[in-house]
């Protein structure tokens, strides 16, 4: 089925420094034909899209589904989840105390 419902699929894709085209050539290699018209019209919330585009637009741009519908990386906390995203759970418990011992208990 086709869905229509808001994502982040552009922002994340100028985060990760990609053009139209580029993205593309990426859904290519796996595997998945669509062109750069497609995707601005998909971007823009003018064309419905599959599970299956969204799905390699993820792996595409090295995402989960959650970050592209929910996750805006242009709002600031972002960087920081992010970089969380690439940690393992030791490294998150180590980065959770330094912020605590930087900024005190507010979380």
């Amino acid at each position: 089925g086709m869905v229509r419902k808001p994502h982040y699929i552009r922002a994340w894709r100028e985060e990760r420094g990609y053009t139209l085209d580029q993205l593309v050539g990426r859904l290519a290699e796996i595997g998945v034909e669509t062109t750069a018209a497609s995707l601005s019209r998909i971007e823009r919330g003018k064309q419905p899209y599959s599970q299956d585009i969204i799905e390699a637009i993820a792996e595409a741009l090295g995402v989960t589904m959650s970050h592209l519908t929910e996750r805006n990386p242009a709002l600031p906390p972002a960087k920081i989840i992010n970089f969380l995203d690439h940690l393992n759970p030791q490294e998150i418990q180590r980065a959770e105390d330094v912020l605590r011992a930087m900024f005190g208990e507010r979380a």
